[in-house]
This record gives C-alpha cells, sequence and structure tokens, in this order.
C-alpha cells in the first residue's frame, strides 16, 4: 500500500468501529459503510482507489471494536504532524456519516467517535 493508502485504511478501520458499536454488523449495513468511506475519500481524492481496502476491512466480522479502533489508530500514529486539521475534520464527518446511515445515533457510536476526535488531538 501507498502511504496514502495507509491513511485511508486507518479510516476504513474506524469507519469499521462506528459501524460496529451499535452491534453486529449486517450485509445491508457493510454495503453502506462501503459505500459512505469510499465515496467519500474519492470526493478530495478523485484518483484515490480504496474500494478493496475499505471491503477487506468490512470482512473482518470477528474483530471487537477496541481492536478495530487500536488497529486504525496504529496505522494513524505513522503520520504523526502529518494530517492536517481540515483533513481531520473531513474523517470525523465521515464517522458521522457513517452512524447516521442508521438512524438515530447511538450513545456506543457517539462514544467511538468522541475516541477518534480526542485521538486525533494528539497527533
Amino acid at each position: 500500500m501507498e502511504k496514502k493508502e495507509n491513511l485511508y485504511y486507518a479510516l476504513g478501520h474506524f469507519a469499521y468501529a462506528v459501524a460496529l458499536s451499535d452491534g453486529s454488523i449486517q450485509n445491508e449495513e457493510r454495503k453502506i459503510v462501503h459505500k459512505i468511506v469510499v465515496d467519500e475519500v474519492q470526493k478530495k481524492n478523485p484518483e484515490m482507489n480504496i474500494s478493496e481496502i475499505i471491503f477487506n476491512i468490512l470482512q473482518k466480522q470477528n474483530e471487537d471494536i477496541e481492536t478495530t479502533l487500536n488497529r486504525g489508530k496504529k496505522e494513524f500514529s505513522r503520520f504523526k504532524g502529518g494530517i492536517s486539521s481540515e483533513m481531520k475534520a473531513d474523517f470525523i464527518d465521515v464517522l458521522y456519516k457513517v452512524a447516521e446511515a442508521f438512524p438515530p445515533i447511538e450513545h456506543a457510536e457517539e462514544k467511538v467517535i468522541n475516541d477518534a476526535k480526542a485521538f486525533f488531538e494528539t497527533i
């Protein structure tokens, strides 16, 4: 994977954790999460094809939220100091779109998003 792809790989883990936080991910939810992340990334980076990366993340059905978040944090940490405030805000927007895909936003989803926000403040 190229360096930029690793950044979106990390975002995919965060999105997966948000989707997983309100219970198991159903097939329909998996498709919607995949579409949201891919569409949002391609709005900012039309040349970036991360569809396969996100698909592979969403296939990890046996991972729990903490493991998934930690994988994302580990990847994001590689970019410490190299992620702009605007990009961090875009990533948080993606996480909210994932949470809003199946309203209402649950407390557990909000908790994961808040954890992501707090983490972004450290990098």
